[in-house]
């Protein structure tokens, strides 16, 4: 049964219930300005829970509770509590009442500011400043777009997940990235004199991959994980998705 937002949009799947709000006052707040390194680096946190949302609408609660749960932080916590993020994040976003489904990323880290946990949270502009913000201050949460290719990751040959963006849009999502590889174009050998000559052209953006933890529980990919090409993120950020990092953690 097909369910239409508050936003308008209409989804089959009621987990795909990540609303787009947007705040201009958002781009006088780029992770960038609190990043001093200039050149990417491969990292990936630590994150021991998957969580399972079910069939609930609650994306936006379960992914920012994937940031709790992941380091640096590694809280333990709950599915329960995920939902709790997700109503208390319905209560003051744009929209009005609580009688619908989904809610924003913007509003989900603000419940998170309300309860203590984040002092401050900035945004990543596109797909450089999102691979610097994981490789260096921590787990993103995303809101990006949903096709329909991306339900069943991809297996390759050695044994790792891989999303692809075939198929229709089919709603949008809100999901953790928790880590990124950078491949270089000409190997590791080439990297550092690569980037001082050629800076994000040196990276192999079709090789090169974040690691995405999903809250659809551990039969999703490997155990809740999955790949993603920074091409194809790069594309799906494009696409009206949003990038939040929290930089103070309490």
């Amino acid at each position: 049964m097909s369910t239409t937002l508050r936003d308008g949009t209409t989804v089959e799947d009621h987990r795909l219930d990540r609303l787009i709000q947007f705040d201009e006052r958002s781009r006088d707040y780029p992770v960038m300005a609190t990043i001093s390194a200039k050149k990417p680096r491969s990292y990936h946190w630590r994150c021991e829970q998957t969580l399972d949302q079910g069939r609930e609408g609650a994306c936006v609660g379960f992914a920012w509770t994937h940031e709790l749960v992941a380091r640096p932080r590694e809280m333990r916590l709950s599915d329960a509590y995920a939902i709790e993020v997700y109503k208390e994040a319905q209560k003051i976003d744009q929209w009005p009442g609580e009688d619908y489904s989904g809610t924003s990323v913007i509003a989900g880290v603000q419940i998170l500011q309300q309860r203590g946990l984040i002092g401050e949270y900035r945004w990543a502009f596109g797909i450089h400043d999102l691979v610097m913000a994981v490789g260096y201050k921590g787990p993103a949460v995303l809101g990006i777009p949903w096709h329909q290719g991306m339900y069943r990751p991809r297996l390759a040959g050695n044994g790792s997940y891989w999303i692809d963006l075939s198929g229709p849009k089919v709603g949008g999502h809100a999901i953790v990235a928790r880590g990124c590889k950078i491949v270089w174009k000409r190997g590791m050998s080439w990297a550092q004199r690569g980037w001082q000559d050629h800076g994000w052209d040196a990276v192999d953006m079709e090789k090169s991959f974040v690691t995405l933890r999903n809250s659809w529980g551990m039969g999703w990919g490997d155990g809740g994980d999955a790949r993603i090409t920074l091409a194809h993120l790069a594309l799906l950020l494009g696409d009206r998705g949003e990038a939040c990092i929290p930089v103070e953690r309490r």
